[in-house]
């Protein structure tokens, strides 16, 4: 997935769930972000189109 414009990835990443509204299809995602020696998890929800197959 690509991420927001402070982490834009591309990231490996993981879809938990999927929701419908009327600007179109978001996914709740968990993904890794390593940062010199550190990682950490970031979930939040993204639109369907900074998405793509692994």
């Amino acid at each position: 997935m690509t991420g927001p414009a402070e982490d834009p990835g591309p990231w490996p990443g993981l879809v938990l769930e999927w929701r419908r509204d009327m600007t179109g299809w978001s996914a709740l995602v968990v993904y890794a972000i390593t940062a010199e020696s550190v990682t950490t998890t970031v979930q939040t929800w993204v639109p369907a189109g900074h998405l793509r197959p692994s």
